[in-house]
């Protein structure tokens, strides 16, 4: 989870409210402060699925195209992820391929912010409350709720890779591989290295449907 969505959520907690408003304010911080003592503030839980019908080989050779409208070669974006990818790569024993030659494998980048998407939530908030004497003496003490409805907005951030065919660049896609990271922002920058390396042991492959998986948010935990 990431941090601002912990803090979003301990917003909204239902903790149980006192008498004096400045123990409910206590609570909740203490709240924040121990889910970001967890560790949250350094991993990011990612949604990663992919399908190939050919798997990539050790020795093919790779290039980079763009594959969406929110890519844009050469800019820093672009330079961070194709970095990322060929480090990757590279590991499973494929080799850039040269400015001057075809690649076997053409691999179409594309990544972005996708569009918010809002809904609706009832929750309950319990309260407490007391009776008082006129002297101020607290005589018994009661429970409640209210019933109450908040507006939920997501923001997908994405990351997707297909690879084509470098000798038939037109032909349909063999493999595609995605990674979408769903929070209350869409902070693209930040969580783009963690969505490349999420991929690792995707890229190329098929998966049983889409999994969740926590990766590091720091590029230098990602080793």
């Amino acid at each position: 989870m990431y941090c601002h969505d912990i803090a979003f959520a301990a917003n909204d907690f239902p903790v149980v409210r006192s008498l004096a408003e400045g123990k409910t304010r206590v609570m909740k911080k203490l709240l924040m402060l121990l889910l970001l003592s967890s560790g949250c503030a350094h991993t990011v839980s990612v949604h990663v699925d992919g399908e190939a019908s050919q798997a990539l080989q050790a020795g093919e050779t790779f290039s980079f195209e763009v594959g969406g409208p929110q890519a844009v070669k050469g800019s820093e974006r672009w330079q961070i992820t194709t970095a990322a990818l060929s480090r990757i790569l590279l590991q499973q024993g494929l080799q850039p391929a040269a400015p001057d030659e075809k690649s076997d494998w053409l691999l179409l980048i594309d990544y972005g912010v996708g569009e918010p998407q809002s809904r609706d939530q009832l929750y309950v908030s319990p309260m407490a409350f007391g009776r008082f004497h006129r002297g101020g003496h607290r005589v018994g003490i009661g429970f409640g709720a209210h019933y109450r409805t908040r507006v939920i907005t997501r923001i997908p951030v994405y990351l997707r890779i297909e690879g084509k065919s470098g000798d038939a660049p037109g032909s349909e896609r063999s493999w595609r591989s995605s990674a979408v990271k769903i929070g209350t922002r869409g902070n693209l920058d930040r969580v783009l290295p963690a969505l490349v390396w999420a991929l690792r042991d995707v890229i190329g492959t098929s998966t049983t449907g889409s999994r969740i998986i926590t990766v590091p948010l720091d590029p230098q935990e990602m080793q």
